[in-house]
């Protein structure tokens, strides 16, 4: 019994920590969710604000949405939070150079440039995001996603893999 006890404090703690993720689930992440009762091979295709899309976890959850100046919708899970922020005034993730691992590289996701930047914070927390201009096919708002997740839970492919399921016009 002090086992089982455990495990739900751990699911706990990691259900504040941070977001998702796309494709095999690892091992640690595939038993936080069934010691919480989710099933992990269940993934969904959701639609943000009828313009946008992202396949994330069914076990994820998700949570209000608070804009005052943007569109917002956010997602938690054991070991994951994903932020997805439109309009004009985003994160254009250019002052992140300083961080632990900084990585940064530019990529096409779902037809649109993307500048996706990674690095660790302090605690250990992983960050994956990414950064649409919006200077595309004329739109004015601009686009970031930030995956904040637990390395110890999830592994960074799987955080890319949430990244690049995106997709524009609702499709």
């Amino acid at each position: 019994m002090p086992w089982r006890a455990a495990g739900l404090i751990i699911v706990l703690t990691l259900g504040v920590l941070d977001l998702g993720q796309i494709g095999p689930p690892t091992v640690a992440l595939e038993a936080a969710y069934r010691r919480s009762g989710a099933v992990m091979s269940e993934w969904e295709q959701v639609t943000l604000n009828g313009e946008l899309t992202l396949t994330v976890p069914t076990a994820v959850s998700r949570g209000p949405e608070q804009g005052v100046d943007t569109k917002v919708a956010t997602w938690s899970g054991a070991g994951i939070n994903i932020l997805v922020d439109q309009g004009p005034f985003v994160d254009p993730l250019v002052s992140y150079r300083d961080r632990v691992a900084y990585q940064s590289l530019q990529e096409t996701i779902g037809g649109r440039v993307a500048r996706i930047v990674s690095f660790v914070e302090g605690d250990g927390t992983r960050i994956v995001a990414a950064h649409f201009s919006g200077s595309e096919a004329g739109s004015r708002d601009r686009l970031t996603v930030v995956i904040r997740s637990d390395p110890a839970v999830l592994t960074e492919e799987v955080v890319f893999k949430i990244i690049r399921s995106l997709r524009f016009g609702g499709r």
